[in-house]
């Protein structure tokens, strides 16, 4: 990529096609000459640079260039970046490729044939990137309407055909009275390096009244419409503010309403809530001591079971002594068997022990009996207690949910609803309200614009004038370059706005004769390319120009007068020590002389298949 200023290079072009031997032409850096007879394929040269840099025709076709299919440009950048541009003869759009200044290859592109403001990925944008004049913009009308700056507004200061350099119109304009405003402004950015983003587009006096009388009629089908659909919407747009009032007087009433209604709600929700965890409290105590009284009754039942058997055992003993004696109950032997130390005997010490036993036994268990008894006696008061609870607090859930069942929860829906009707009314009102003042807004618009179009204004007038310093400089320039050239009677160069065109010598260049014509048009282009150098200002840093002294015819001398320098031979002399930061390409009939074509890169067309280079194509 080049540097902000821009500077590029042409270092080759050719043609090429499928079976063809190349044409080819290299340049180098500084002055560029090609002569030699007419019809060697020197314009056609000029044709083929322009349209690779996005000319819209393609060069004319000749006899030698049939079965050529591409042309190609090789450029080098400001930064040592090198490519080559391919765009096929037969148009649309071209290819580029090339290598960085590190030698390393780039990718292959491609560039679309029509410019875009947007899009630098055109052929437009590659070259307006290279030259630092990306997202320029110029002026299109006096109006100051803008579009960007496109690299075709550029190449007419750069290169100049056979036709033009001759022609008695400025090398700034191309005649065309729609484009001359465009034509000024890029001259003018050349010049100052500003382009015209700053503009603000003004309109003119019809332009005025065409947008007052249109805004006017639209703005009465809008309140046309609007007036209609303020109609369906309410048929009373007059009481509009009082119902609004109204309305919000009652909106906020019902919600004060249904505030307190949530509040009775919350507050019966909260007593549910409270009654029944405290049934939940009282059923679950009641169920534990159920099911401590099921195992104290049980147990009880125990007791009462080991009284009885203990009894039992002592009323069998008594029973048994009444008895008369036979044989042993517990051991079955007569009584004369038994002697005083058997077990069974009815007065033995065991049975008498036994007996005392279950006696102890039975009042033990009685003890316990009692105990146990009194606490079943509590805990069944306890249960009966909790049973009374439980049913209570159950009653009074059911009360609390009945309540807000059928008195709260319907006086809380009823008047959502009254306010959800209340906020529909308000909607309808307030979008009636706003319509309404939207149409009156539409007509205060509209008698604004009927009133603007009664007035008079005066027609805008926007040609804002060159920067003087700027164009001092750029004459001084072209002044020194025609001085160098020998050009004759040469005093003054100056620039005439109005022609948009140079002042030589105190005549209008255009008068002046073709010879004259080309070469002053060189000086203007030459000298515009010198001066962006001199004062740093963007420019492609290439002029390419096509018989700028062919035409040119030096005025007779008496004999014995000195013959001054001649403008050719000046011409030639003075661009051989151009700069090597720009470049010069000029085709040309005349040769230079012979000391300057060591000094250039020249190139001969001889037009002769026996002396040097027939032309640009080769012969086979």
């Amino acid at each position: 990529m080049s540097d902000s200023n821009g500077r590029l290079q042409i270092r080759a072009v050719r043609v090429v096609g499928a079976g063809k031997t190349p044409a080819e032409v290299a340049f180098a850096a500084g002055f560029n000459v090609i002569s030699g007879a007419s019809n060697t394929g020197k314009s056609y040269i000029l044709q083929c640079i322009d349209y690779a840099l996005g000319a819209g025709k393609v060069p004319k076709q000749i006899d030698e260039s049939v079965g050529y299919e591409s042309v190609q440009l090789d450029l080098v950048g400001s930064a040592k970046d090198s490519f080559t541009l391919q765009r096929s003869l037969k148009g649309g759009d071209a290819s580029i490729s090339g290598t960085d200044p590190h030698g390393q290859p780039m990718s292959p592109r491609l560039l679309a044939e029509k410019h875009s403001p947007t899009d630098p990925g055109t052929i437009s944008g590659f070259f307006l990137q290279e030259s630092g004049f990306w997202s320029k913009k110029v002026r299109t009308n006096k109006e100051g309407e803008l579009r960007s700056l496109s690299f075709r507004d550029l190449a007419r200061l750069i290169i100049v055909d056979e036709t033009r350099i001759i022609s008695e119109a400025s090398p700034i304009l191309t005649g065309q009275y729609t484009g001359e405003t465009v034509e000024r402004s890029v001259f003018n950015l050349l010049l100052s390096g500003v382009d015209d983003s700053s503009i603000i587009a003004i309109e003119t006096k019809r332009q005025r009244r065409l947008r007052l009388k249109t805004q006017t009629q639209i703005l009465g089908q809008m309140i046309d419409k609007a007036e209609k659909e303020l109609q369906n919407l309410d048929s009373e747009p007059d009481s509009l503010r009082d119902r609004k009032q109204t309305l919000d007087t009652a909106i906020r009433a019902h919600r004060d309403h249904i505030e307190e209604s949530a509040e009775q709600i919350n507050k019966q929700e909260q007593i549910r809530q409270g009654a029944w965890h405290s049934f939940q409290q009282a059923e679950a105590k009641r169920s534990s001591n159920e099911e401590l009284l099921a195992r104290f009754k049980l147990l009880e039942q125990h007791y009462r079971n080991d009284i009885a058997r203990l009894t039992a055992i002592v009323e069998a003993d008594h029973f048994f002594r009444q008895l008369r004696q036979e044989r042993c109950p517990l051991c079955g032997a007569p009584p004369e068997s038994h002697d005083d130390t058997a077990a069974c005997r009815p007065e033995s010490p065991e049975l008498a022990n036994l007996r005392e036993a279950c006696v102890q036994e039975i009042s033990k268990i009685n003890v316990l009996l009692r105990d146990l008894v009194g606490t079943t006696i509590n805990i069944e008061s306890e249960v009966s207690r909790l049973t009374t609870e439980a049913a209570g607090q159950r009653k009074i859930v059911s009360d609390a949910a009945l309540t807000i069942k059928e008195r709260l929860a319907p006086k809380a829906a009823s008047q959502q609803l009254e306010l959800e009707g209340l906020y529909n009314a308000r909607t309808t009102v307030a979008e009636a309200s706003a319509l309404l003042a939207r149409i009156q807004e539409m007509r205060a618009d509209r008698q604004e614009c009927e009133a603007a179009m009664l007035e008079k204004v005066e027609e805008p007038k926007y040609s804002p004038a060159m920067i003087s310093q700027a164009v001092e400089g750029f004459t001084l320039e072209v002044q020194q370059l025609l001085q160098s050239w020998a050009y004759p009677e040469l005093t003054r160069v100056t620039f005439s706005e109005e022609d948009a065109d140079l002042i030589i010598s105190g005549h209008r260049r255009a008068t002046e004769g073709k010879g004259l014509r080309a070469i002053s048009h060189a000086g203007f282009v030459i000298g515009l390319m010198l001066y962006c150098r001199q004062v740093g200002r963007p420019h492609p840093g290439f002029v390419v120009l096509d018989s700028p002294l062919v035409t040119y015819k030096r005025r007779d001398v008496e004999q014995g007068e000195a013959i001054p320098d001649d403008v050719k031979s000046a011409f030639f002399s003075m661009l051989s020590d151009i700069s090597p930061d720009t470049q010069i390409i000029v085709l040309e009939n005349e040769d230079p002389p012979a000391d300057v074509q060591a000094r250039i890169n020249y190139q001969h067309f001889s037009h002769s298949r026996e002396v040097g280079r027939y032309g640009f194509f080769p012969v086979i």
